[in-house]
């Protein structure tokens, strides 16, 4: 209310002195390309943020070869674990980065957590669609897409 009696004022006080309203139009209208320009540039530079999440989420192999499991079906760390041959602590450690970068989530399945991708955030899906389309021919994903058909989580992981 304060800066609409602000403006208001302003306008008047220079449409009175100088008896000329387009410069008190254009004033006006340089006001608020400015607040907009403003709020574009922080609304920029979390988008930015956020890219820079993703990015660094896709800078490891084996969170890509994780990407590549996951956009079949919904996957266990043990599962995970058995197709990427590391230990599962180091798989939760890469799933947590994937999570915090907006790429996938999570849901409790009984005695499992199962991890599955998300299609529909913000900078994701034209990521996921290249990255489908530029591994589809890779020997280790091929590789890896094969050992996970034969993962068995109720032969994997422990209870």
């Amino acid at each position: 209310m304060a800066k609409a009696k602000r403006t208001l004022i302003t306008v008047l006080f220079f449409d009175h002195r100088l008896g000329d309203a387009q410069y008190v139009r254009r004033n006006t209208e340089k006001r608020i390309v400015l607040r907009l320009a403003n709020a574009l540039t922080i609304y920029l530079r979390g988008f930015m943020k956020e890219l820079e999440k993703i990015f660094k989420a896709l800078a490891d192999i084996n969170r890509l070869r994780i990407l590549k499991m996951l956009q079949a079906q919904k996957r266990c760390v043990c599962e995970l674990a058995f197709v990427l041959g590391i230990a599962q602590p180091s798989v939760s450690r890469h799933l947590k980065k994937l999570k915090n970068a907006g790429l996938i989530a999570s849901e409790k399945n009984g005695f499992w957590t199962d991890y599955y991708l998300i299609e529909n955030s913000k900078g994701s899906k034209a990521i996921m669609k290249y990255i489908k389309q530029t591994t589809e021919y890779d020997s280790l994903v091929k590789k890896d897409l094969e050992k996970i058909k034969k993962a068995n989580r109720q032969k994997l992981c422990c209870k």
